[in-house]
């Protein structure tokens, strides 16, 4: 059995250990934040504190969450069973493995940990206002923005894949990303407010439709760049057409 099991499930129980952690972290900073609804600010805040659930990174965190536990089922079940010549996963599981950090997990870290810094540090008021410092300490920032590109890597570094379906995969990637973008124009029909005021510094422009064209090309560039990177690292070819 390869070694790289072990470092598998290494990855998961600290994955599972890290977004646990710092999700009642940020829990805590949040409640405890004596906030005044006089300030502007302040709304803002309260904002961020009604609608954090519908954040595209917090459904990253918690896709990474997700997949960190399914992993962890799946590596300990072979584990369990290695006594037994040949044993395969049953398929459901392996399948769902496949589609969810494939189709999933993989392009959305990349996405977020690409659109967020590149707007943070060239205009921060376009992605995380200044204010949400108040709730959301630079750690707890860091977690869920840049800590979760080591999480997918490592998975990439000791899991050689091979795509069963390439088509499969893109249209979880796309059934995700539509229904986020639904939630998102939604928030601001339902609210009046956009979660990322990227929004509304573009809103009315081309730019506004331009910004869901780059990101649905980024989604698809990150989904293709895993499988290099699984050839370079394992030698393992990809699948020679789509299918």
């Amino acid at each position: 059995m390869s070694y790289q099991i072990y470092f598998r499930l290494l990855g998961y129980v600290s994955t599972i250990a890290m977004h646990i952690g710092n999700l009642i972290y940020m829990r805590h900073t949040i409640l405890s934040a004596n906030i005044s609804e006089k300030s502007l600010d302040n709304v803002g805040i309260g904002t961020f504190k009604k609608m954090e659930y519908r954040y595209f990174t917090t459904w990253t965190v918690g896709l990474q969450i997700g997949y960190a536990a399914l992993g962890t089922l799946c590596d300990l079940l072979v584990l369990l069973n290695k006594h037994k010549k040949n044993y395969r996963l049953p398929k459901y599981l392996g399948s769902s493995r496949e589609i969810m950090f494939a189709g999933l997990v993989w392009p959305s870290t990349w996405v977020v940990f690409t659109v967020f810094w590149t707007l943070f540090n060239y205009d921060r008021s376009l992605i995380f206002p200044a204010y949400l410092d108040k709730i959301v300490t630079r750690l707890s920032n860091h977690v869920i923005h840049t800590m979760i590109v080591p999480v997918v890597v490592w998975e990439v570094m000791f899991r050689p894949r091979k795509p069963k379906s390439h088509y499969r995969n893109i249209a979880q990637l796309a059934i995700h990303m539509l229904a986020y973008v639904f939630v998102l124009h939604f928030t601001y029909h339902e609210h009046g407010v956009w979660l990322y005021p990227i929004f509304k510094a573009v809103q009315g422009t081309i730019h506004f439709y331009l910004l869901h064209f780059y990101v649905a090309v980024m989604c698809l560039m990150f989904y293709w760049l895993q499988w290099r990177l699984n050839s370079l690292i394992h030698g393992v070819e990809d699948v020679k057409k789509i299918h």
